[in-house]
C-alpha cells in the first residue's frame, strides 16, 4: 500500500517543487488567474518531459546543481540515443510470435511494445534561474 502511494505521490510532488521554486515577479505585470473561489487556477496542459531525472544519479553524489556543459552531454547523450533507436516501422510485418520473443528481460518480452516515437521524455535538463539541479527531489 505504501509503495502505490509513494509512486502515485512522488511524481506530483517533484511537479509541485518544480511550480513552486520558480518565483513570479509582480512588478513584470504577470497576474495570476484565478478560479472563482480565488484560488489559482492551474488548469491547462503540463509537459513533464524533462531529462531531469527525478533522483540525483550516484555520479552527482551530493552536488546540487550540475554546469551548463554537464546538462548539454546529457541533452547530447539523449539525442544520439534517440536518434540510433529510430528505425523505420515495417507495414508489412507480421504479428508478433505469440508470448514474445523471450528477448527483453522486463514486461513485453519483444511483442512489438512502443518505441520512443511514443515517449517523450524531453530534450534538456530544467533550467531554473540559471541552473541545472542535478535532480528533481
Amino acid at each position: 500500500m505504501l509503495s502505490r502511494i509513494l509512486t502515485t505521490a512522488l511524481p506530483w510532488a517533484g511537479l509541485l517543487l518544480y511550480l513552486i521554486s520558480a518565483p513570479i515577479r509582480a512588478d513584470e505585470g504577470f497576474e495570476i488567474s484565478r478560479t472563482a473561489s480565488g484560488h489559482p487556477d492551474l488548469n491547462g496542459f503540463y509537459d513533464g518531459g524533462s531529462l531531469t531525472p527525478l533522483n540525483r544519479a550516484k555520479e552527482f553524489g551530493d552536488k546540487q546543481f550540475m554546469t551548463r556543459a554537464e546538462a548539454d552531454a546529457i541533452a547530447a547523450q539523449t539525442a544520439a540515443m534517440l536518434a540510433a533507436a529510430a528505425t523505420d516501422s515495417d507495414p508489412d510485418r507480421g504479428a508478433p510470435q505469440l508470448g514474445g520473443d523471450g528477448r527483453h528481460a522486463y514486461g513485453a518480452g519483444g511483442v512489438g511494445g512502443y518505441n520512443a516515437f511514443y515517449i517523450d521524455q524531453g530534450s534538456a535538463v530544467d533550467e531554473i534561474d540559471g541552473r541545472f539541479r542535478t535532480s528533481i527531489i
